[in-house]
């Protein structure tokens, strides 16, 4: 019913540069409105649809109305694809033709959820390869949970690296501290900007 009435949304979330505290661009984050106009959250309903194959469809959606946004305002946006979603020929294709037909590529960057359930770094490579050929950035998200393989990363092409909230919210402790001083100085050597995920202070 909700997909059928397309009350599927964007939220944005935006990502600030810490030199100038300019927003740079926006993390568009999937939200389902139910009946009743709640809004729900992923964690209730991404399962649910990935089972009852209207996942896709909720990916169609969101991607349409982000390039309305796009195209209004002229602003950056980020999505989110997870391994499954690159492995799936139907939402590879939608996402590349809407990218190339709509010249929004420069607008776009894709984050690839870092995920121990990545076998083929072959597969990914070739759609960043697509991908980047219409002008789109490419980010590692959640880095630092998980596998955390540095050599994963330099064997993909990509722009920036997103360190896991769960890491910067414990970034008073030394330990923690250590560990992201380590992926900051890794991405700076390859040239790949760093994003932080749950800044607080």
């Amino acid at each position: 019913h909700n997909i059928n009435n397309n009350l599927v949304e964007p939220y944005f979330q935006a990502i600030m540069c810490n030199k100038t505290d300019q927003i740079e661009k926006y993390e568009a984050l999937m939200r389902l409105f139910d009946k009743n106009q709640n809004i729900l959250l992923p964690n209730v309903f991404i399962h649910k649809a990935k089972k009852s194959r209207l996942y896709q469809k909720l990916m169609e959606i969101l991607f349409d109305t982000i390039i309305v946004y796009i195209e209004k305002y002229k602003i950056h946006v980020s999505i989110n694809l997870d391994y499954t979603d690159i492995l799936n020929p139907q939402i590879k294709k939608t996402i590349i033709s809407k990218i190339k037909s709509k010249k929004i590529g420069s607008f776009i960057t894709i984050e690839v959820l870092e995920s121990e359930k990545v076998s083929n770094f072959n597969l990914v490579n070739d759609f960043i390869k697509e991908i980047r050929k219409y002008g789109a950035k490419i980010a590692i998200d959640d880095f630092g949970t998980g596998f955390s393989n540095y050599e994963n990363i330099l064997n993909l092409d990509i722009d920036y690296i997103k360190i896991d909230g769960s890491l910067i919210k414990k970034i008073d402790e030394d330990i923690y501290l250590n560990l992201i001083k380590s992926i900051v100085l890794f991405s700076k050597q390859q040239n790949i900007k760093v994003i932080a995920e749950f800044v607080s202070d």
